[in-house]
């Protein structure tokens, strides 16, 4: 009987990789929740984006999908379209009419961001033994447009959103550094982690016996 070879265990997150992500999302959430008795309206949202979209989605998504995986894994992929659907929601709520509905739909704007995020991370999770590429450009299509909206909310000459200018385009710069600071951590932190086990992977395979001679 032929033995598991090293990279049958090798491609599934490993404890220390685990712990990485883990990191890497704590420290996101931490980062921009060491401001947040300084921060306004706009960046109290972002906050809470943050904690349900790289840090809760993708933490629930790890420690959930080992006992879904077997059940789902004949469906087929749906990385792209979960993907579009949390850009689609994320880019809603953080546009100006979003913005202005989301006073009076709070419960509803967190509860589809979580939901999308929860989808678009389990899809990650699922396909990144299969499709890591495909895990890999949406990771970074989704930290791309994230940090472009970011980097409009820092660098915008004028508040998005109205209010006193000097304090609501303080409070959306303080929003967007954020958003600059978790992007990387989670969405570009998830993509190295993924390309490492799938080179990893890739140089652990058995040689042919072909090949060998």
């Amino acid at each position: 009987m032929k033995a598991a070879t090293p990279a049958d265990k090798r491609f599934t997150f490993s404890r220390s990789q685990a712990l990485a992500f883990a990191a890497l999302a704590a420290a996101a959430f931490a980062l921009a929740f060491a401001s947040v008795l300084t921060s306004g309206p706009v960046s109290h949202h972002m906050l809470a984006h943050i904690a349900l979209m790289n840090f809760l989605g993708p933490s629930l998504a790890f420690f959930t999908i080992s006992t879904v995986t077997n059940k789902t894994r004949t469906q087929a992929p749906m990385i792209w379209p979960a993907t579009l659907a949390q850009l689609f929601l994320f880019l809603f709520w953080h546009a100006p009419p979003g913005v202005a509905d989301a006073a009076f739909a709070i419960a509803v704007m967190h509860a589809s961001l979580a939901i999308a995020a929860l989808w678009f991370w389990f899809e990650i999770m699922r396909w990144r033994k299969e499709r890591p590429w495909t895990a890999v450009a949406a990771l970074a299509v989704t930290g791309k447009i994230i940090c472009l909206i970011a980097a409009l909310y820092v660098f915008a000459p004028r508040a998005l959103y109205g209010g006193a200018l000097e304090t609501a385009l303080a409070d959306q710069q303080l929003a967007g550094l954020f958003m600059l600071a978790a992007c990387p951590l989670t969405y570009l932190g998830a993509a190295f982690l993924i390309t490492v086990a799938a080179f990893d992977r890739q140089s652990a395979r058995p040689v042919a016996s072909g090949d060998a001679a």
